[in-house]
C-alpha cells in the first residue's frame, strides 16, 4: 500500500492520501514505482488537495493496511486526550 502525505500545508498527518491500487508485490517493488513515478504522484496529490503547482515535495511511504489502521487509531487517541 501507498500512503501519501500532503506537505502543502502546516499539518501533513492530517492529509493523508491512501494508493490502494496498485497492489505491489513488494516493498521493493513500491518504493522502486515511487522512485520511477515521483513527478507524477507528487502531481497527482497536488491536484487531490487542491494545489495545481508542483511547489510541495510531498512524502510517500510504503505501508502495509495493519500499520496505516495503527496511525488512524493512535492519532484518535491522542486527540482524545488533547
Amino acid at each position: 500500500m501507498l500512503v501519501a502525505f500532503f506537505i502543502g500545508n502546516e499539518t501533513p498527518i492530517e492529509n493523508a492520501y491512501v494508493f490502494q491500487k496498485p497492489v505491489y508485490e513488494s516493498y521493493q517493488a513500491c518504493l522502486k514505482d515511487i522512485d520511477e513515478n515521483y513527478h507524477v504522484l507528487n502531481y497527482f496529490l497536488s491536484i487531490q488537495f487542491g494545489h495545481t503547482t508542483r511547489l510541495y515535495r510531498n512524502h510517500f511511504y510504503c505501508t502495509t493496511s495493519d500499520e496505516v489502521k495503527k496511525l488512524l487509531e493512535s492519532g484518535a487517541e491522542t486527540k482524545s486526550s488533547v
